[in-house]
Parts: structure tokens; C-alpha cells; sequence
């Protein structure tokens, strides 16, 4: 197993941490707990900072002159305000983070798809965002990969969301210079997965590594950073997942014997054809890496993107 960064993980507390949430319950979530021994999480529930009690009767997102407010409607409180002036400050005093997972459908945590709703009473939701403490954070950590924990229970939406957090995380250890690593290295490394989510944007970035121009250090990693997190969010295809396999099989099949070379392309018309997952195919992979001694392949963190123990359910 290569070894591993310790992302930092912002989470909502109701999740495998507390039974904070609104009806006193806590959320089950297998990703998250599985991600507790290979990150550093840190929990929060801005409803409970804000001063609300657990349990506690149910806020709701409502357009108001054209701007959202976080209301309680059992007692008509605006609680917008609180609700922003917590996100300003929590954001100040935290370090920098690797990841978000927030509570799916909560007007204060929910990243995506939160119901918003015409006035305090209204059945009917009339559009739908993000919750308002998400929205608040996410503007002081944008690019930074985010799901809730109904979307990790997806394998794929699973494997893409891990691939960007330790990615990312691994990047910002080396440009803390933790590592002991360079940013050289670092790309290097990371060729396969750059060339799967885009050639393009992977050449990109090796003129950036470079730096023919000469270019301060400090500007071109900070160029760096930004085009990577961009990069990163793209959805993979299994097009490019088979890209990157067959690419992988030029340089297996120069230690591999006949038989051999037939089991590495059957391996990836499999994949191919949706009769293997992913993680079957990248163990195969991993397999042939270490019989073969195949060095330049096993600094590919393409094949090891992230402890294997964290998918919940195997990835198709």
C-alpha cells in the first residue's frame, strides 16, 4: 500500500459523530465512517452554534425579495443572520481544508438540491440551492471537493469525490513542503490520473512544471493549484478509465509473457464492458505492477488513488 495524506475533512456533526440533527437523531453514512481512520475530521453543526436546542423544530429556506433566509416556521424566526455571522467566523478561524461532507437536504448544511420554498408555509418548494451555511463555506473554500452523504453512497460519485480529496490533499502537503517531495514529483506521479480527467489540461500543467519563463515559484504553484482543482471536478468516463489501462498495458506487456499479455487485454475489454468494476480492474493492475517489478507504473498513484477500504460498495 503506498502511503497516504491525512486529509482534513469538514463534516456535518450529525453524521456518525452526534445526534444533533433536528429530530435528535444521528446519520449512518459507511464512507464516513470508514473515513474516520484515514482523515482528520472536523465536525460542526452550525444549527446547535447558533443556538438551537436538540431536538428542535425544522428550519426552512424561503425567497424573501428576491434573497434566501433561513427561517424557523413554528416561531417566525429569521435566523439568517446568526446563521451567516457563524459561517463568517468558523471559516476565519479554521485551518485549510481537503473536503466537505455535508448534510444532504439541510436548509443550513446541504451542498446541492436543498428545497427552497416561496414563504414560511408554502407545501411547494419553488427552486432548490444550497443550504446557507454550505453556500457560506463554500465561498471560502472554493474548488474543494464536496458531497453529502446520500451521494456517497453512489460507487462512482464514491470513487471520483476520494480520487480529488487525497489528490488534493497529497498536493497541499507538498506545497507546504511537507512531503519531501516537489512539485515535480508530484505531477509526475499523478500523470495518469491528470491524463484521465484531461490530456489537454495535463499538458497544461507539465508547461506550468516546467516554467521555461521562469516564473516565481510561488505564482506558478498557486496556477497550479487552481487548475488542478478545476480539473479534478470534471467527471471521468470510462472511455478515459480504458484510455488510461490500455496506456498502462504498453508498459506491462514488456515483462509479460504471451499468456499474459492475452489476461492484461481481456481485463480491459472487460472493464470495457461493464463485466468488472474498476477496483477489480485496477487490483489486476496493481498485481501485474508487483509481479513484474514494473517501477515507473507503481509511483502511478492512478492504480492506488486512495485506501482501498474506503469505497462502501465496489465501483462500477
Amino acid at each position: 500500500m503506498r502511503e497516504f495524506p491525512r486529509p482534513r475533512v469538514l463534516l456535518s456533526r450529525c453524521i456518525e459523530f452526534d445526534a444533533c440533527r433536528y429530530n435528535g437523531e444521528m446519520i449512518r453514512s459507511r464512507a464516513v465512517s470508514s473515513l474516520k481512520a484515514f482523515a482528520e475530521l472536523i465536525p460542526v453543526c452550525p444549527e446547535v452554534e447558533i443556538g438551537l436546542g436538540v431536538p428542535r423544530d425544522p428550519l426552512r429556506l424561503i425567497l424573501a425579495e428576491g434573497s434566501e433566509r433561513l427561517l424557523q416556521p413554528s416561531t417566525h424566526r429569521d435566523l439568517t443572520d446568526p446563521m451567516l455571522e457563524f459561517a463568517a467566523g468558523f471559516a476565519d478561524k479554521t485551518e485549510a481544508i481537503d473536503g466537505i461532507v455535508m448534510k444532504a437536504g439541510s436548509p443550513s448544511c446541504g451542498p446541492r438540491g436543498v428545497d427552497i420554498y416561496p414563504d414560511a408555509t408554502a407545501s411547494v418548494p419553488v427552486s432548490k440551492g444550497s443550504g446557507l451555511f454550505a453556500k457560506a463555506i463554500l465561498k471560502s473554500y472554493p474548488g474543494t471537493p464536496l458531497a453529502d452523504e446520500r451521494e456517497l453512497e453512489n460507487p462512482a460519485f464514491c470513487d471520483h469525490f476520494f480520487t480529488r480529496l487525497f489528490v488534493i490533499a497529497d498536493f497541499m502537503q507538498v506545497r507546504r513542503h511537507e512531503s519531501g517531495r516537489n512539485l515535480l514529483q508530484f505531477h509526475a506521479e499523478n500523470k495518469y490520473i491528470l491524463n484521465a480527467f484531461s490530456r489537454r489540461e495535463y499538458r497544461e500543467l507539465t508547461r506550468l512544471v516546467v516554467n521555461r519563463e521562469g516564473r516565481p515559484f510561488d505564482e506558478v504553484v498557486r496556477e497550479y493549484e487552481q487548475r488542478l482543482r478545476v480539473v479534478l471536478a470534471r467527471r471521468l468516463l470510462r472511455s478515459s478509465h480504458v484510455a488510461i489501462l490500455e496506456r498502462a498495458a504498453v508498459h506491462l506487456f514488456a515483462h509479460a509473457a504471451e499468456e499474459d499479455q492475452a489476461e492484461i487485454g481481456r481485463t480491459i475489454e472487460s472493464y470495457r464492458a461493464s463485466t468488472i468494476v474498476l477496483e477489480e480492474a485496477r487490483q489486476r493492475f496493481r498485481d501485474w505492477i508487483e509481479r513484474f517489478d514494473e517501477s515507473y507504473l507503481a509511483h502511478q498513484t492512478y492504480f492506488e488513488p486512495y485506501p482501498e477500504c474506503l469505497l462502501p460498495v465496489r465501483n462500477r
